[in-house]
């Protein structure tokens, strides 16, 4: 343990070794909507509906005037307060309570989400979701992951968690945060030192006194405990408590603009949250945050400005088949006015911001039936004619149909006249000329609203069978 003696020194108070002053900012002034509005949002969508649920000392605006972790400027939400990120990295550990004594004294179970992700209790939940309607078929935001808990729990049960929530029309709620490739979450278990090294940022050098063998430090206690006593003005701290040693070779290996504006001892790289949506349509997305086993050691996830957007993209399957020069081009009008109204009080004006404007594409609207029937009607049958015919002179193209309806009667009951209606649809293409093999369906009830179930403009809107054109061939390709 020599090396001990060379290379380790006690240190608890670091700011005469890392003078530089941090340039980190962060600001807390924000509301969450325009946090959400003005510095997430960027191309491609339309967002309302925005909640927070946390303290508003556990969210804020961030600029580094670095890019030593990928990004700039953003939004920060943390289990801790987030101007404890503010370098520089000058203790080993940083916490900050964010719950409410309210909550620490009702033991609030935490996030269902992120406890359902981590197997656990969660606290300090730090959450902000709302609801978006995107213009493309692909979504997409990039973030990055820090944390107090590096390196001295990975491999614990002390394993903050965070995720990114969506769920929306033929959509089941998943997580977006996820490791490129897998389906694992990120976590500091997950993405450390020892594992998936490649894409992971560290920032840390100290070292626990108790993990370390003090045999090797006889001859220098006496010092040693006078250093601690000298840096906490005669507190109690000896040795043998929680003092900690640092390494100041690691320490000369991390980036110095890393240690100088960053509290937190490691960092994932710049990652990207992505998926496959329905242009046009309502989805729901929750960014969530949360302490796991205690309440120590702060965490943030760093979401870059203006990188939530919509984006085409012809390699999925969600497919919207380019048709210049031909006469079965439907105009795009299939934009779901009701799901738009809902997110932004007012109709007419937010559905020239949604639309796209003359863009060539193959669209159907929505067909609406009306109240528990599922008969085609007759306003509909223009559009499926044409759908029809273009299905026709593209032969590997397939249709996925969604059932839906509003919430007069009985789950049961609004379940069979989903399906119903799906058929009815798929019976009329049939008759039309379409096999039978080219056309799936699912019922969704009355549990996919597009519009107010309490009033009967909204239950007009809910009444309805959505078409998804697909092109079979380029789906078997990605699968």
């Amino acid at each position: 343990m020599q090396v001990l003696n060379k290379f380790f020194f006690l240190v608890i108070f670091l700011s005469g070794v890392l003078s530089a002053q941090a340039q980190l900012k962060i600001d807390t002034s924000y509301t969450v909507e325009d946090m959400v509005n003005k510095i997430l949002m960027g191309n491609g969508v339309k967002v309302g509906n925005i909640r927070m649920k946390g303290s508003k000392l556990g969210v804020g605006y961030f600029h580094v005037n670095s890019d030593v972790i990928g990004m700039r400027n953003g939004i920060l939400l943390s289990t801790g307060k987030v101007h404890d990120a503010i370098g520089p990295n000058n203790v080993p550990g940083r916490s900050g309570i964010i719950s409410t004594p309210q909550t620490l004294k009702n033991k609030d179970i935490g996030d269902v989400d992120l406890n359902r992700l981590c197997g656990g209790r969660t606290q300090d939940v730090m959450v902000i979701e709302f609801d978006f309607i995107p213009v493309h078929n692909k979504i997409s935001f990039r973030y990055c992951f820090g944390s107090e808990e590096y390196k001295e729990y990975v491999g614990s049960r002390f394993n903050d968690v965070f995720g990114f929530f969506i769920d929306g029309p033929g959509l089941p709620k998943r997580n977006l945060a996820v490791i490129p490739g897998t389906d694992e979450s990120v976590a500091v278990n997950n993405i450390n030192h020892k594992k998936y090294r490649k894409i992971y940022l560290n920032n840390d050098y100290f070292v626990d006194v108790k993990n370390t063998d003090l045999a090797a430090l006889s001859g220098q206690q006496s010092g040693l405990k006078k250093l601690t006593s000298t840096v906490f003005q005669n507190a109690k701290v000896s040795l043998n408590d929680d003092a900690v040693l640092i390494d100041e070779k690691e320490r000369s290996r991390i980036d110095h603009e890393l240690l100088t504006n960053f509290q937190y001892d490691g960092f994932t790289h710049v990652l990207t949250a992505e998926c496959q949506v329905i242009p046009h349509k309502k989805y729901h997305l929750k960014l969530a945050i949360g302490d796991v086993g205690d309440y120590a050691l702060d965490s943030g996830v760093f979401l870059e400005a203006g990188s939530f957007s919509s984006e085409d993209d012809p390699r999925l399957p969600n497919f919207h088949a380019s048709a210049p020069g031909t006469t079965d081009v439907i105009p795009v009008t299939g934009v779901d006015q009701d799901a738009v109204a809902t997110i932004s009080g007012n109709k007419k004006d937010m559905v020239s911001d949604v639309a796209p404007k003359n863009i060539d594409v193959f669209k159907t609207t929505n067909v609406y039936f009306a109240t528990d029937s599922y008969s085609v009607p007759d306003s509909s049958k223009d559009e499926l004619d044409k759908l029809a015919a273009y299905l026709l002179k593209n032969k590997t193209l397939v249709c996925q149909l969604y059932g839906h309806t509003d919430s007069m009667g009985s789950k049961e009951h609004n379940q069979q006249l989903s399906e119903d209606r799906a058929v009815a649809v798929i019976k009329y293409l049939i008759s039309q000329g379409i096999t039978k093999s080219r056309l799936s369906y699912t019922g969704y009830n009355f549990e996919e609203p597009v519009g107010n179930n309490e009033k009967e403009v909204g239950r007009r809107y809910n009444r309805r069978v959505e078409i998804t054109v697909i092109d079979s061939v380029m789906q078997a390709s990605r699968q």
